[in-house]
């Protein structure tokens, strides 16, 4: 793994499993690491375990939604590291159900958190990325933003949106040396599935599910993620932009079930 020392990375969603594994993994290859996210307590924590892996760690409090709460968050995390050399956007929330069981209020929550959210932070990083020389963004997408699945409306059409927002992006700031790229998770054991198996029928469902239609027969861990975000984020990917990594245990490689 590539060593990160010396860079400045935020990481929105770093309270979450996912999102902390990366700020983790990153302070553990040198970088300084600032989490954004609204889960306070959360938040603090896990700077707190960036801290405890040698890096330096800081939390702000944000809803990624509010576009004047991110300009904030973005000028905070400028004025007391000086730079800001990687975006990783993580934060994202998950609503289960149909395009007809699900509500107006939930399919333009979803649609304004994960894209909303990237788009923002996006918005505000990219300048500062643009006139230091280069930068790297990896936004979350999802395995169900390459292939959906049933069930899932507002997280799969979310999800696409990412995919399709990176890869442009990719193409406005390549000759500006700033690499977006996505990674697409399948099924993760994180607490934020636990909406998704309850409307399954349970933890039994999901091993059911996971035999019959993961080509690698298990779920990955959010270590999995960070190792590949780590990737993408640093030099060895220098190459690479506009790309979709999948991680997800060969579910988009094609039909297994």
């Amino acid at each position: 793994m590539s060593s990160l020392n010396g860079v400045i990375a935020l990481v929105t969603g770093g309270a979450g499993a996912i999102g902390c594994a990366i700020a983790v993994e990153l302070a553990r290859q040198g970088a300084s690491v600032v989490i954004a996210d609204q889960a306070e307590k959360e938040g603090l924590s896990a700077a707190d375990k960036v801290r405890k892996v040698g890096g330096r760690g800081e939390f702000y409090q944000v809803d990624v939604a509010q576009g004047v709460q991110v300009q904030s968050c973005v000028e905070w995390a400028l004025s007391i590291t000086g730079s800001i050399d990687v975006l990783v956007n993580c934060a994202g929330v998950q609503v289960p159900g149909a395009v007809v069981e699900i509500s107006e209020e939930e399919f333009d929550r979803s649609m304004k958190v994960n894209v909303g959210g990237t788009f923002l932070f996006c918005r505000n990083v990219i300048p500062i990325m643009v006139n230091k020389g280069g930068g790297s963004i990896v936004n979350i997408s999802s395995s169900v933003g390459v292939m959906p699945e049933r069930g899932t409306a507002a997280y799969c059409a979310s999800k696409a949106a990412i995919v399709g927002l990176s890869r442009q992006m990719a193409l406005d700031y390549a000759r500006s040396n700033v690499r977006v790229n996505c990674l697409a998770p399948g099924w993760i054991d994180t607490p934020f599935n636990e909406p998704i198996i309850a409307a399954m029928g349970g933890s039994r469902e999901l091993e059911l599910l996971i035999r019959r239609t993961i080509p690698m027969g298990r779920q990955g861990t959010p270590q999995d993620v960070a190792n590949a975000a780590v990737f993408l984020a640093g030099p060895y990917a220098s190459l690479i932009t506009g790309a979709v990594l999948s991680v997800d245990a060969g579910i988009t490689a094609g039909i297994y079930a």
